[in-house]
C-alpha cells in the first residue's frame, strides 16, 4: 500500500477517507486536468480536440471516434475509449474508478458515467469508493442516462433516455427507468 498513489488506491476500489493525506495530491492532479478540459471545450478544430483528449486521458483517440464538446471529467486518466465511438455533447465522466468504452458505442447528450460514490453507512459517508464501468461493443446509451459505479452494459444493448443504471445490463436488451430494468430483448442478427 505504501507505494501506491491515491489514484491507484481509488482505482483498486479502496475506500478512501476525505481526510486522507493523498487527497491533496488528487486535488492537484484534477486541477491540472481541469485546465486541459476547459481548453478542449473551447477548441474549434477536431485535431485540437483529439490532441487535448490524448493529454487528458493519456490515450490517442481513434480517427473514427468523436467526442462533441463540451465534455466534462474530473480526472480523465482512467478513461479507455475504443474505435468508432461517438460521445455527444455535455457528457460527464467521473472516472477515478475506471471507465472502459468498447468499439462502436454511441453515447447520447448529457449522459453521466460515474465510477465513483460514497459508502451507505453514515459514519463512512465522508469517504470515496469506486468501481469500474464497462460499456461493451455497440451499446447505445440514450440521452440523459446515468450509469453508476460497478456497472457493465452488455454488447448491443440499449440504455433508454433518462434511465438510471444501478446493476449490470445483459447483452442484447433494452433497459429503461429508475432504477433501470429490462423492458425488451433485441433480436440477434
Amino acid at each position: 500500500m505504501k507505494n501506491k498513489t491515491i489514484l491507484d488506491r481509488l482505482k483498486s476500489g479502496e475506500i478512501i477517507l476525505h481526510s486522507d493525506a493523498g487527497f491533496a495530491e488528487l486535488g492537484h492532479v484534477c486541477k491540472e486536468k481541469r485546465q486541459l478540459i476547459r481548453k478542449m471545450n473551447r477548441a474549434t478544430k477536431d485535431e485540437e480536440i483529439q490532441e487535448l483528449w490524448e493529454k487528458i486521458t493519456g490515450q490517442k483517440m481513434a480517427e473514427n471516434s468523436c467526442v462533441f464538446t463540451p465534455f466534462h471529467t474530473n480526472y480523465g486518466g482512467n478513461i479507455q475509449l475504443g474505435e468508432g465511438v461517438f460521445i455527444n455533447h455535455n457528457c460527464s465522466f467521473l472516472d477515478l474508478g475506471g471507465i472502459r468504452i468498447d468499439n462502436e458505442v454511441m453515447i447520447g447528450p448529457n449522459v453521466c458515467l460515474s465510477s465513483e460514490g460514497h459508502p451507505i453507512a453514515p459514519r463512512q459517508r465522508q469517504s470515496m469508493k469506486t468501481a469500474p464501468i464497462h460499456i461493451k461493443k455497440n451499446a447505445w446509451i440514450g440521452a440523459n442516462a446515468c450509469i453508476l459505479a460497478g456497472v457493465t452494459v452488455g454488447q448491443y444493448s440499449i440504455v433508454a433516455a433518462g434511465a438510471v443504471v444501478t446493476k449490470d445490463v445483459p447483452d442484447y436488451v433494452v433497459v429503461a427507468g429508475c432504477p433501470a430494468k429490462v423492458i425488451k430483448s433485441i433480436p440477434k442478427e
